[in-house]
């Protein structure tokens, strides 16, 4: 191909410059005033589009090089039109400029007016007068509207000069077609330059219907009205005429004699009535889909057939046509789309917002404007999230600029000056780009949590509240059972003692069941209270400084003897120095002789406890069986037994230990990985210090009759005794016999050493 006339300049007052499609932007960029025409390949006419979207003044297609007639009709074109933009241009800055001194001078005379009451005859007369200068300066700002929508006819008024050149033709179709005329107009001027190309001819065009099946009327003024209507709604097809078959196959389709032509059958007669005898049709194609989007007929009175200059002419206005359907086509999506936005941004219950990247509010619809109390454009979307959750929503907010990735947050918090609490939401965020994947805005989402949350939290109260009834129904179902069985003994032993006379020694053994069975039912009730106590808050221990050496002497002593029974070892290991805790001793007693009492019970005949204290840490160990896995979790409920015994003891003791050491402000838990089972009581520490001389001496009033080695030993006795904690804080043990001999029996411990409190035992609680 050969080389374009390109960059020549005309004009001195109007230069005039010819470029290729691409360089119009550019060239628009650095000189407004030059005139532009653009050259586009015919087989290209989506240029023509953007090079007049870019500033082009007139666009010139092309096949072969354009002839020096053609360009300098096109410079013409171009310079006129680049003539009306640059008037139009300064009139209208002379019309602001007269627009805003006018307005400037009536804000200064309504200040005299105000001022200085004596003037205001003068100051009415010129505000009159700056009125009607106001009102001609607006005149001058429509009429350089109208200059500047005046491109178009300007176009075609060189056109007219030069019928011979389609191109000038083509170019004031797609001036319109830039400017977003209706799509009527652009195919009535498509209609209109093929008529007068093609002498004698008849032209229009009909489009896809909304069933894609059909075509209906768009263009073709003169077209005989009754073979228009005739036409209209075609349903397309092999032999549908010139136009259905056209559309049906995607091929032109030329009926050179309408009245020989099979395509024509159903359509002849009326055809011929109004004096067309012959059709030629192209399909108007869509470039990218090759979708049909229509059809342009060419009619004939007489038989008649193209010849390749009218092929080439058809051509070029199918093009033409295709571009204004399709620019049509894609304004009109693009307007649904935007309505549709609108519509569901505006009407959505979830609060929607534009914001940019660094969380400025560009726009916010009612809902979200509603749930941030009015936020309004210009506000910035971070000031109202929660400080403990800005970290979390800025970073959403760069990850989706980034990356473009939608970022979804479970909870976020918001917050305003006169909110009594913060305001829950999800969020969702999203990004939105340029026609040059440049990140435009971000869409942010918010959902009101707040009744969700309400509901979820009535049903978590529902079923703590449900919950609480049947724990409460259970106890009062085990408290009745724990109390109905040592009543049923002591009644049914009395009336036995009522009705028959025993012998004493029978007499005897009923009247210990009684006591048994009355003792265990005051422990069970004294346990009760005590735990309803601990937990209502009411038990109130003592909060003193003490050595829980002397409690743990105390404690094995106690239970000495039911070791001895059990064939239990039952050892105390305690600090040299003494160690004080905080807290109440006569409450740590009673938590000790639970656990060790359980450590007994649960250890086999021949196993071992030990009670050590080491300062930190108060530990009852056994040698026992253990705890199984299953009954871990529930070793501190209530009536729970555990163990293999679960037949022996109330299920309180553990429960009641527990909540004694948490009332006194220390912890007691199952140390885990011990061999048998291992209890730790920890107690608050109020540092070492000296005992008083009182503590003193009766210490050592009680080591003259211990041994002084680090561990005291119960040796198993030889045969079955009864015998009792001797105190209301521990319920009576089951006895155990041993046929294993005993070294003796001390009644003391030696005292090792000792500070913090942990105890340790072999099973569960019972």
């Amino acid at each position: 191909m050969q080389q374009l006339p390109l960059d020549e300049d005309v004009a001195a007052d109007h230069p005039c410059r010819v470029v290729p499609a691409d360089q119009v932007a550019q060239l628009r960029a650095t000189d407004p005033d030059t005139a532009i025409v653009a050259l586009v390949r015919s087989i290209d006419p989506d240029a023509a589009v953007r090079a007049r979207l870019a500033g082009a003044d007139v666009v010139l297609p092309y096949d072969e090089q354009p002839s020096e007639v053609t360009l300098r009709t096109a410079r013409r074109a171009a310079r006129t039109l680049r003539h009306h933009e640059v008037e139009a241009r300064r009139s209208r800055e002379f019309a602001l400029h007269d627009l805003r001194t006018g307005v400037q001078s009536t804000v200064m005379l309504a200040d005299l007016i105000q001022n200085e009451p004596g003037a205001t005859d003068r100051a009415v007369r010129l505000l009159r007068a700056l009125a009607d200068r106001n009102a001609d300066s607006i005149a001058d700002l429509a009429r350089s509207e109208t200059l500047v929508a005046a491109g178009g006819p300007v176009i075609a008024e060189v056109a007219e000069e030069g019928p011979e050149f389609p191109a000038l033709a083509q170019a004031e179709i797609l001036e319109g077609i830039a400017r977003r005329v209706p799509l009527s107009q652009s195919l009535q001027g498509v209609v209109a330059a093929m008529e007068a190309q093609l002498p004698g001819s008849i032209c229009s065009i009909l489009l896809s219907g909304p069933d894609p099946t059909t075509l209906v009327h768009g263009a073709g003024p003169h077209l005989p009205e009754p073979f228009r209507r005739y036409i209209d709604g075609v349903q397309i097809g092999p032999a549908v005429g010139s136009c259905g078959s056209a559309a049906y196959l995607k091929i032109p389709i030329v009926a050179a004699d309408i009245a020989t032509d099979p395509r024509w059958t159903a359509f002849r007669d009326m055809a011929m009535q109004h004096g067309l005898r012959s059709c030629w049709s192209t399909p108007i194609l869509d470039a990218d889909r090759h979708e049909v989007l229509g059809t342009f007929a060419v009619y004939h009175d007489r038989p008649w057939e193209p010849d390749a200059s009218d092929v080439e002419l058809v051509g070029r206005f199918t093009h033409t046509a295709a571009i204004a359907i399709g620019t049509h086509a894609l304004f009109s999506r693009l307007a649904e789309s935007e309505s549709r936005f609108r519509s569901a941004f505006e009407g959505a219950e979830v609060g929607m917002a534009l914001v940019s990247p660094e969380g400025d509010l560009l726009q916010a619809n009612p809902a979200l404007s509603r749930m941030l109390g009015g936020a309004a454009t210009g506000d910035r979307l971070p000031d109202n999230v929660h400080p403990d959750d800005l970290d979390d929503f800025t970073s959403a907010l760069r990850r989706c600029a980034a990356d473009g990735t939608p970022v979804r947050l479970p909870e976020v918090r918001w917050v305003g000056d006169s909110w009594a609490q913060p305001l829950w939401t999800t969020l969702g965020v999203s990004l939105v780009t340029g026609p040059d994947g440049d990140a435009r805005y971000l869409v942010v989402e918010l959902f009101d949590l707040t009744e969700r949350r309400r509901v979820a939290q009535a049903r978590r109260e529902q079923a703590v509240a449900e919950a609480a009834n049947q724990a409460k129904t259970e106890q009062l179902a085990l408290v009745s059972h724990e109390l109905r069985t040592p009543l049923t003994a002591v009644i049914g032993f009395a009336q036995a003692m009522q009705m028959v006379q025993l012998d004493p020694e029978r007499r005897e053994g009923a009247i210990e069941r009684i006591l048994t069975a009355g003792r265990h039912l005051l422990q069970v009730i004294n346990d009760l209270s005590d735990l309803t106590g601990a937990e209502t808050g009411r038990l109130l221990p003592d909060r003193r400084p003490f050595d829980p050496a002397d409690t743990i002497r105390e404690t094995v002593d106690l239970m000495a003897e039911l070791a001895v029974q059990g064939g239990i070892s039952l050892t105390a290991e305690l600090p040299a120095r003494p160690v004080r805790v905080s807290g109440d001793p006569r409450r740590l007693r009673q938590v000790l002789i639970n656990l060790v009492g359980n450590a007994v019970k649960f250890t086999q005949e021949g196993g071992s406890v030990v009670v050590s204290w080491d300062g930190a840490a108060l530990r009852v160990s056994d040698d026992g069986p253990g705890i199984p896995d299953a009954e871990i979790p529930l070793l501190f409920t209530p009536f729970h037994r555990s163990g293999t015994r679960k037949g022996e003891g109330t299920g309180l003791g553990l429960a009641l230990s527990e909540r004694l050491t948490r009332a006194m402000g220390g912890r007691l838990r199952r140390v885990p990985g011990s061999v048998g089972t291992t209890f730790e009581v920890r107690m608050p520490a109020v540092g070492s210090v000296a005992r008083s001389a009182t503590d003193r001496s009766t210490t050592d009033r009680a080591t003259t009759d211990r041994s002084t080695t680090d561990r005291t030993t119960t040796d198993r006795p030889t045969e079955d005794r009864p015998t009792s904690a001797g105190t209301g804080d521990h319920p009576r043990a089951p006895r155990r016999s041993t046929t294993s001999t005993s070294s003796g029996m001390s009644n003391g411990l030696a005292s090792a050493t000792s500070a913090p409190v942990t105890a340790t035992t072999p099973a569960a609680s019972t």
